[in-house]
């Protein structure tokens, strides 16, 4: 074979080759295209079903419109203005008043309706024993707000509406009373409301002439005498509440009155009567206080370890009444029951206690105006005395009680009294002053008083002598405890 024939041979093969990957191209194309058509296809045909099962089927109507054929959008556009044709014509005499479905509390839930219009063309009616050849009728999804129906009425025609007035019970001297109801006028609205429910059937726009019937009050007389009868019966009720076997209260009907509450029942439209349980404690507390005694506390020094040091006044026990609750529940009881009582009071005693007047580091000071005698103290124990003082002048006392220390001073000066009165004066260099009380008593040298001593010669101070004085001042500081007395 020449070298030509060879090459001729080799490109015959190459040529081969070549046509055998063109045909497996043209063979993917074509199956790519027939793969591409037929999910076009099912696309199509799945849109096209998707819309005829979301169109109303024939023999489908809302409140007597034809939908067949309609889509859902439709249907909303077709009850919107369904909606917007809801109205009533409120006539009486000469005067016309204009309801839409807003004045009247009606809302059509839009959404709603239209699915369910749809859900109807798809076989899915909420009835069981729906006939899918037959014509389907949908109605309108509504809220409806029938007490915003009245109060539109009401408002707009507010000249024909007189409320009634309920019987009333009042308490007049020692019996209570029924003031009678009177009946009021008020808008039939049976007749409005029936056609209404002609309207959500039908939308239109419909004329209805207003009627006006009498009102009856909640609460009858009837109901209302039956509730005083009751009360009235209790007024005179003997309940007499007792102390050591004395009779020290009886309750009064008056006083049974004010415990009476009588409570609306709206629902069987009578009255309850009720006795408040607060306002008989009241009265029971009322009457424990005329026994009961409230004690009154010792006053006394006492140390920083809190051991009484000196009692500057005795205490008293009280009394204490003990079975209050009883005596309310006693009363309860003969109410209901309508049954007399006597009730008896039972008492405790009740235990004084100690007011306390701390002496720091245990240490106080005591004034004996009888004797004339200061004394300081620690704890239990006098450390010193001295009965060489003065006190005040009997129009001019120095007072008794207990005090503490207010302030101290080393020297001072005092001025009281009057020119007009003759009793005026201006001391200076009064030493080792211990006051003990706002107004100005106090402890202090006197150097007046040698000769003095045992006398009532004061402005209502304590006169001392100077070293002993001084004594006093180094013992106490502010808040002692001082203690005067006869």
């Amino acid at each position: 074979m020449t070298k030509i024939d060879k090459v001729l041979k080799k490109i015959s093969k190459r040529s081969k080759r070549f046509q055998t990957k063109s045909d497996q191209r043209k063979r993917l194309a074509i199956i790519t295209v027939s793969i591409f058509s037929v999910l076009a296809i099912f696309i199509i045909g799945a849109f096209t079903l998707t819309n005829i099962f979301k169109t109303a089927t024939p023999g489908t109507s809302i409140a007597g419109i034809d939908i067949t054929g309609k889509t859902e959008r439709e249907i909303r556009a077709i009850v919107s203005q369904l909606s917007d044709k809801i109205g009533l014509n409120l006539i009486h005499n000469n005067k016309t008043v204009f309801a839409n479905a807003d004045d009247l509390g009606i809302n059509i839930n839009i959404e709603q309706t239209a699915n369910n219009a749809i859900r109807t063309a798809r076989g899915k009616s909420n009835s069981p024993n729906s006939n899918p050849l037959e014509d389907r009728q949908v109605y309108l999804v509504v809220q409806w707000n029938e007490n915003e129906t009245r109060d539109f009425i009401n408002e707009r025609f507010s000249e024909l509406v007189v409320e009634p007035k309920n019987a009333e019970i009042l308490f007049n001297e020692n019996k209570f009373e029924v003031m009678p109801g009177k009946t009021g006028k008020k808008i039939d609205t049976d007749i409005i409301n029936e056609a209404i429910i002609e309207l959500l059937s039908k939308p239109n726009t419909k004329d209805i002439e207003i009627n006006v019937v009498e009102a009856q009050p909640t609460v009858n007389n009837a109901t209302a005498n039956s509730a005083r009868d009751f009360v009235n019966e209790r007024l005179n009720l003997m309940m007499n509440i007792n102390y050591n076997g004395n009779n020290i209260n009886r309750i009064t009907p008056s006083e049974i009155a004010s415990w009476v509450t009588f409570d609306l029942d709206t629902i069987k439209n009578e009255f309850n009567v009720r006795f408040d349980e607060e306002k008989i404690t009241d009265s029971v507390n009322r009457v424990a206080s005329l026994v009961s005694v409230e004690p009154i506390n010792q006053r006394a020094f006492v140390g920083s370890n809190g051991q009484t040091l000196h009692t500057v006044s005795g205490g008293r026990n009280g009394r204490q009444v003990t079975n209050a609750n009883e005596l309310v529940e006693q009363i309860k009881t003969a109410l209901n029951s309508n049954t007399p009582i006597e009730a008896s009071i039972r008492t405790a005693e009740k235990p004084f206690g100690t007011d306390s007047i701390l002496a720091e580091g245990d240490r106080w000071v005591s004034y004996n105006k009888s004797t004339f005698t200061v004394k300081l103290h620690v704890g239990d124990q006098v450390v010193w005395s001295s009965n060489r003082t003065a006190h005040g002048r009997p129009q001019t006392p120095t007072i008794t009680g207990a005090f503490r220390v207010t302030r101290k001073v080393a020297s001072d000066t005092m001025t009281g009294g009057s020119h007009e009165r003759g009793d005026f004066y201006h001391l200076t260099d009064i030493r080792w002053v211990v006051y003990f009380e706002a107004t100005g008593y106090a402890f202090h040298t006197a150097r007046w008083l040698p000769g003095q001593e045992h006398t009532r010669i004061s402005r209502g101070c304590i006169n001392m002598h100077e070293h002993e004085a001084k004594l006093l001042y180094d013992f106490v500081s502010v808040g002692t405890p001082i203690f005067i007395s006869w």
